[in-house]
């Protein structure tokens, strides 16, 4: 372990930063040189998918194409998945973006009868098809879920639509009232739900008004403004803190799947070292203004800072920048993110290559943006995932 204290001397790699970064009780962030939590040295992560293995602690951003698949690792039994995105084309040989559902059933901690691959946590942001994707690949491969947490609200609002839900949503929503079934029986026994039909709620109370969910127990449902209070109801505060930003209400709002995102600050611990990790779904730069004006307002700034940032909505200018005439300019969320960015911070952005995109095409990411996010943080701190996908050899940005 390289963190030792105030006075150890894995603060030395924060150079004239000064005492007042000692107080705070910070380390060195370089991705790809992250040495706080398993190698003292620091060194480049170079690894072939076959030889691949998860940290020992750390988090994992997977090349997917334009989707999230994210991997947090505590310890060698206590793994997150936070979005799972993956298409049936990324099983072909030909095809850059890691089959993630496939590689992680290779690596993932076991079940009890030590063969089936184990997840402590799946939390899913919203039902759009490129951060759930790979959900029916994980059934098929039998993968036990202790935990799943779910933002509600997209569910609630779609599933009755027009629209409706995505296909890949209406599979995720069915499972989550699977369990919403085991929760509430155990609940009447005063007991929780057995690891495999575990669910905790983000978003609001009132969501539980809707049909679907009435007598859902409370105490499983967590409001944006709050810490999670545990994982797969167990104490892991001294390796993890979840903080959730989004999704909040906006009874005015003019609100899709997007905007309520499950956004959130992830720390991951080692004694006094800390790493803040803010993944923030698809979300626009409207709702992530109002998040970060709701969080200091509440007294709650102090999980603004971060030290890596998963791109919203995989590099889309419209999470950072706003419409002016016929420009696009920064937003006052480019500057909120800025303003509580670190030093030697990184931005990761989980997309398709910028070779990839064709005249007319206007889905992210934007190339205006990755301009943005350099502007930001320096053009050697943001990676694109579109840079490591190698299909089956895929090598994934591990920081560790």
């Amino acid at each position: 372990m390289c963190c030792r204290g105030t006075g150890g001397k894995a603060f030395a790699a924060l150079g004239s930063r000064g005492e007042a970064l000692r107080q705070r009780r910070r380390c060195h962030t370089h991705l790809g040189h992250w040495a706080v939590f398993d190698d003292p040295t620091p060194g480049m992560v170079e690894v072939a998918m076959a030889d691949w293995e998860l940290p020992t602690r750390g988090v994992v951003f997977w090349p997917v194409g334009n989707g999230d698949s994210t991997t947090i690792v505590l310890d060698e039994n206590t793994v997150i998945q936070v979005d799972l995105c993956q298409y049936d084309a990324s099983q072909e040989e030909d095809d850059p973006r890691v089959p993630v559902v496939d590689r992680l059933a290779e690596v993932l901690p076991r079940a009890n009868d030590g063969k089936t691959p184990r997840l402590a946590v799946l939390a899913i942001s919203h039902h759009d098809r490129d951060h759930c994707s790979g959900f029916d690949e994980m059934c098929g491969h039998g993968f036990q879920v202790d935990e799943m947490w779910l933002t509600l609200r997209s569910f609630v609002e779609d599933k009755d639509s027009d629209e409706g839900l995505t296909d890949e949503g209406q599979m995720v929503y069915d499972e989550a009232k699977r369990r919403r079934d085991a929760e509430i029986k155990a609940a009447k026994a005063g007991e929780r739900a057995l690891p495999g039909d575990r669910l905790r709620i983000i978003g609001r109370e009132d969501l539980l008004e809707d049909d679907d969910w009435k007598d859902f127990p409370l105490d499983l449902v967590t409001r944006a403004g709050n810490l999670v209070p545990s994982l797969n109801d167990e104490d892991h505060s001294e390796l993890i803190e979840v903080f959730i930003h989004t999704p909040f209400h906006e009874p005015d709002g003019d609100d899709d799947r997007n905007s309520s995102s499950l956004g959130m600050r992830v720390t991951l611990k080692d004694g006094d070292c800390e790493k803040r990790f803010l993944l923030l779904g698809d979300l626009d730069h409207k709702k992530i203004e109002a998040f970060v004006q709701k969080t200091i307002a509440r007294g709650n700034a102090e999980y603004l800072p971060w030290d890596f940032l998963l791109a919203p909505h995989h590099g889309s200018r419209k999470s950072i920048m706003k419409e002016e005439g016929d420009a696009w300019v920064k937003a006052e969320a480019y500057f909120s993110l800025e303003n509580y960015m670190e030093d030697d911070a990184q931005i990761i952005i989980s997309a398709r290559s910028l070779d990839d995109i064709s005249d007319g095409d206007t889905d992210p990411p934007h190339e205006d943006a990755i301009r943005a996010y350099k502007d930001m943080a320096g053009k050697d701190n943001v990676v694109l995932t579109a840079d490591y996908a190698q299909g089956n050899d895929s090598e994934p940005i591990t920081t560790k």
